[in-house]
């Protein structure tokens, strides 16, 4: 499953590949998608 990390700037320097996440849902095109986002807000 594809999906984007959202509450954060997609530059690289601002993403870890063992970034903690944490999954949201959000309403896009009629439909609740999945998302994730830095757990415990933006870092």
């Amino acid at each position: 499953m594809m999906t984007n990390i959202v509450g954060v700037e997609p530059r690289p320097e601002n993403l870890r590949v063992d970034m903690e996440l944490e999954v949201r849902f959000e309403q896009r095109a009629g439909r609740v998608l999945p998302v994730f986002a830095p757990a415990g807000g933006v870092h």
